[in-house]
């Protein structure tokens, strides 16, 4: 329902290219101001990555926080595909990193959402690889023109918004696999 509404905006107009833009830009902006407002969580959970030359501070936080932010600003700021390289780019390191943990046998929290729990784990590399996808998409449909395209815009805006319904299935299974660790540890 809510890509059929969007797919009949008129051809070519901004609204079309704002709401893939808030889309994409979403988690980024959601986990920079995460990261912003409370920098402890993600400050803990740095080492966790393997950077050591990257301190566990609150300074990091807020450095990872704004980098984050101004990612989403570009795509929201910037109608063309350079709008989108730097939150590609965020999305791409994000999912390396992940990687790099998962492979050197990290496991835990990984600080990424705040106070939303977000775990090392192949779940989180396959969502940074899923936002990639999507920013890569609206960058090339940006640079084609295609979202002015009737016959193209639908499989553009269908394939952004499952990716992004895909990362929010996920997120709210970490959420409930949290909720229900401590009800086990009860039993025990």
């Amino acid at each position: 329902m809510i890509i059929n509404t969007i797919s009949h905006l008129a051809i070519g107009s901004p609204e079309l290219h704002l709401v893939c833009a808030v889309v994409v830009s979403a988690p980024l902006l959601y986990a920079g101001l995460a990261k912003m407002l409370d920098p402890t969580h993600f400050a803990l959970a740095l080492p966790r990555f393997g950077l050591s030359d990257l301190p566990p501070t609150e300074r990091t936080s807020w450095t990872v926080g704004m980098g984050e932010v101004a990612a989403a600003a570009c795509v929201l700021a910037r109608a063309d595909w350079i709008g989108v390289v730097p939150a590609t780019a965020g999305y791409v390191a994000f999912a390396l990193l992940m990687l790099r943990a998962v492979r050197s046998g990290a496991a835990g929290e990984c600080g990424c959402l705040g106070a939303l729990p977000g775990r090392i784990d192949a779940w989180a590399i396959a969502r940074n690889a899923l936002f990639v996808v999507a920013t890569a998409i609206l960058g090339i449909a940006r640079q084609q023109g295609l979202l002015a395209e009737y016959d193209t815009r639908s499989w553009i805006l269908t394939i952004i918004f499952l990716t992004l319904m895909l990362a929010a299935l996920e997120i709210a299974l970490e959420i409930r696999r949290a909720a229900a660790r401590p009800a086990r540890d009860n039993r025990l």
